[in-house]
Order: C-alpha cells, then structure tokens, then sequence
C-alpha cells in the first residue's frame, strides 16, 4: 500500500528545532541536529521530541556548531542555477490588477537543493509579501512541543492498542524492534502523531532536513517583508486529530508499509520538483489510489479540502496591489483539484516558469 502523498505535508509541522551540529556517515549520507551525548562509541543526535543514535563504525566526520546559512549553500551545493527552457516547480499567476508567484515547496530537503534556480530567487526579490502555509519562525517551539503532545498522545488512560486493528498493531511491533524509538513512550501516541514521528525519523536519519526546507530557506530571507499565513498550528492539528480511528489505523499501517521504500520515493521526489515536473510529482504522490480507494476520504481532507481554502485566500491576493510570493506544499498545485488548476478554472493567466 502506498501512502507517499502524505510525506510532503507530515513533515511540515515538525521543524521544533534549529539544527547545529552534523554528522558525516560513512555511507554518503550526512544527519543535522543537536548532538546531546557523544562517546567513543557512539553520537546521539536530538531533533526535538525524537532522538537517532549513530554509532562509531557508521561516522565518517562530525561538524559541530554548522548553522544554516543560505549565503553556505552558495558554496557548498554543485546544483545549477539555471537550466535553460526546463521548467520550475513555480507558477506566475496573473490578474488584472496584481501578479502572484505559487512555489511548491518541499518542506524538509538536503542540502544539494541549493542554490535555488534564479527565476525562484529572483520571484521572490521582486515580491513584497511571503505567504507561507505556516510560519513555524514566529511561534514558540516550546509551545508547539505542548500543542503536539496535548493533541498528539492519549491522556484518556487508553494507549494506541486500544484504537488499532490486530493487523496494524502486530505490524507496529514488529517495525518498532527495527526502529530506534521507544515502544514503551509509542504508545501513548495517537496513531497519525506516531505516523508523523516514524516518517520524520526516517527523512531525518535520510539527511532530509526541516534547515534546508524551502519555506525555512524564504522565512529566513523574508526579514524586509510581509509575511502571511494561508493556515495555523491549530488548523493544522485539529485536521489529523479529526481522523477517526479507522482513518488513523489505515494512515499508520500504510505508513508502516512504506518506510522501506521512503527513501526512493522521496529521490523521485526531489527529482520531479527540480524538473518541475508537475505530473510526476503527482503520481508519486498519489500513488495507490486506484488500488485502495479507502484512502479517499484522507485525500480530501488533507489536499483537496484545503487546496480549495488556499485557493480562495490567493485569489484575494490576486485582487491586491502587493505582488505575493506563495509557498506551499508541492502537492497541493498538482492535479485536477491542484491549486494550480482552480485558479486557470476561475480564469485567471497561470504560467510555470
């Protein structure tokens, strides 16, 4: 079963956290977080309410103290900066009165994202307002730490077996002995926080990082600008807690399912993103639909609910003198039911550039 859609929007509440220190794995592959216990042995690394251990014979370096620096990845990333007539994940919306630039965003990236293509950075420097869909920048980590385990974890004195099917519940314990998270604090956890958790944990141990998301990357930029929301936390939250348990169990087995296959899915990802190629990256994303249309009722809440609320508020935009530079979650502007696609049906101009 797959449930890959759901990668580009669960990652998207979890940045608690500014990265500091990065280990290099021998592997290839380098990890950002906080180191908190370091021996001869091993290294642990803190991402806020998820710890990873990394152990002597997997590290290859460790840098402490690196912060993120969009000015660094100038430096340091050997992507292009141009690719002549090849498409961007971004779109120029016009109306009569105002013009509004739609990036997809991918909310946790490595580090070879970067530098972003000129036509991106150069939407964004003649844009007066940053609307994202959530500005994690402005709100109190420690606060969204308690909105997540208030909302998050069960405090009925019910656990997590106590809303799962067997089949899901057998499958949990035999993922989490592979896992390195605490099955004893699991299960507390509501079954979407838990999908939440094993799908960040393992981007997170992939070098996929919320420092080097795209709306993180334009956050930091934006200190001379607006910056508007198109939703909250709390919408946010009140979205996954408002699945019904039968919901939650299928979101978690699937989830379950795919962690093997995450890393790939998430390469074609970021492939389909540089090449702005819009039905790709909806096919990775909604993959598995024809073969269990159970998901459906996910799918609208998740996408197509909100695409027609996002739509609406950039609409409004639209109908402004301020130009605004949109970013939002890459799967949310692909698709019939794309914010991309009911803006052109309201006819308004759209070009991706």
């Amino acid at each position: 079963m797959k449930k890959f859609f759901l990668v580009s929007l669960l990652v998207s509440f979890l940045t608690l956290t500014a990265s500091a220190d990065t280990v290099y794995l021998k592997n290839g592959k380098s990890v950002s977080g906080d180191i908190v216990e370091r021996t001869n042995d091993y290294v642990k690394l803190d991402f806020g309410d998820v710890s990873i251990t990394y152990w002597a014979d997997e590290i290859k370096t460790i840098q402490q103290d690196v912060a993120y620096s969009p000015k660094k990845t100038l430096v340091t990333s050997s992507s292009k900066s141009s690719r002549g007539q090849n498409k961007v994940f971004l779109w120029k919306a016009e109306s009569e009165n105002n013009t509004v630039y739609i990036l997809g965003s991918i909310h946790l990236a490595r580090l070879s994202l970067y530098p972003l293509d000129k036509r991106i950075e150069d939407a964004f420097d003649n844009s007066k307002v940053l609307v994202v869909e959530v500005d994690l920048e402005s709100f109190d980590p420690v606060l969204l730490q308690q909105m997540f385990i208030e909302r998050g974890v069960y405090s009925d004195g019910t656990t997590i077996r106590d809303h799962l099917s067997d089949k899901t519940f057998k499958l949990v314990i035999d993922r989490m002995g592979g896992l390195d998270l605490g099955l004893t604090q699991m299960v507390l956890f509501k079954p979407w926080f838990l999908s939440i958790t094993l799908v960040t944990t393992e981007l997170l141990k992939l070098g996929f990082n919320p420092e080097y998301g795209i709306d993180k990357h334009f956050l930091k930029k934006a200190k001379n600008k607006k910056i508007l929301e198109l939703e909250s936390v709390e919408y946010q939250l009140n979205l996954f807690d408002g699945f019904t348990d039968q919901q939650q169990d299928l979101l978690l087995f699937s989830t379950l399912l795919d962690l093997d296959v995450i890393e790939r899915d998430m390469d074609s990802l970021m492939l389909a993103w540089k090449n702005g190629n819009a039905r790709k990256m909806e096919k990775i994303l909604m993959q598995g639909l024809d073969q269990y249309p159970e998901i459906l009722p996910i799918i609208n809440k998740i996408f197509y609910e909100r695409n027609k609320n996002m739509a609406v508020k950039i609409e409004n935009y639209l109908n402004t003198k301020d130009t605004h530079f949109v970013v939002v979650g890459a799967g949310h502007l692909v698709g019939k039911e794309g914010i991309i696609q009911l803006l052109s049906k309201k006819g308004y101009s759209i070009q991706q550039l």
